[in-house]
């Protein structure tokens, strides 16, 4: 039995197709290269975002500020798709439902290729019902409303200082590494003497120390060390970086900070 979704002969596209400049890619799959008939004609809501405002009842004039966050996102990718049957139609409107399907999934424009973003689709919508030649909409919504950039790593010795314009606000940091120059019993960094780390132990001469602020561990030489950190002295985990920040650690050389930018 043939399965369903093994549409080769349909969705093969000529390598000439010139794809449209919102050209989607969903959880992998660029659709407009991939399913013959289809085109992204345009997006909408890339460019907007709303902030909910936390308040309470005040005596004074308006309301008490306790907070604020960024909502989720929405955005509506208009399409087209175009059949020559009704067979050839309904199959192509299947392997279309299928490539949307999962929770959060990765998604990117061909225009902003560099960044991805990650979304649910909410609902897939044809305009002309019975039509073999239709448009319709795709609309995706977004938990998390920002956009992600490649990680970056960027690298100095003894010392670092970010230079990298598209951290025009504080952003989590994934790794730090660090390098010793000899041995020692303590291990100390800090960026901008905001969040700092502070270890003690004994420590052999050119251990590689790696700050994992993903996984919340911190290893040397590959063996997991977070029972050596100074607590009281220690928030390194709790570190974010903007354009400008220096990162510096002692007895060290060799010192590494990657992170993604993540940008609305």
């Amino acid at each position: 039995m043939t399965n369903l979704y093994e549409f080769h002969d349909l969705t093969a596209k000529s390598a000439k197709v010139v794809l449209m400049p919102e050209a989607l890619t969903f959880g992998g799959v660029n659709i407009d290269k991939e399913l013959a008939g289809y085109r992204t004609l345009n997006v909408s809501g890339r460019e907007n975002f709303t902030r909910s405002v936390n308040t309470a009842n005040s005596t004074a004039d308006g309301e008490l500020f306790i907070s604020s966050k960024i909502d989720t996102a929405e955005l509506t990718i208009k399409y087209q798709l175009n059949a020559d049957t009704i067979d050839e139609f309904n199959r192509r409107y299947t392997q279309l439902k299928y490539w949307l399907q999962g929770d959060e999934q990765p998604f990117y424009f061909a225009d902003e290729n560099e960044f991805v973003r990650y979304g649910t689709v909410t609902s897939l919508n044809n305009d002309m019902v019975g039509e073999i030649n239709t448009t319709g909409t795709i609309t995706i919504k977004m938990t998390d409303p920002f956009r992600h950039g490649q990680t970056k790593t960027i690298a100095g010795v003894g010392s670092l200082v970010i230079n990298d314009p598209q951290l025009i606000y504080s952003q989590p940091v994934d790794k730090i590494t660090l390098k010793l120059v000899s041995a020692t019993q303590s291990i100390v960094a800090n960026i901008n003497n905001s969040y700092n780390l502070t270890m003690v132990g004994n420590y052999p001469d050119g251990a590689l120390v790696i700050i994992d602020m993903v996984n919340f561990n911190i290893t040397i030489n590959g063996t997991s060390k977070l029972s050596d950190v100074n607590i009281q002295q220690t928030n390194i985990f709790e570190a974010k970086v903007k354009n400008g920040d220096k990162l510096t650690g002692s007895n060290v050389s060799d010192v590494t900070l990657s992170y993604r930018v993540r940008i609305l």
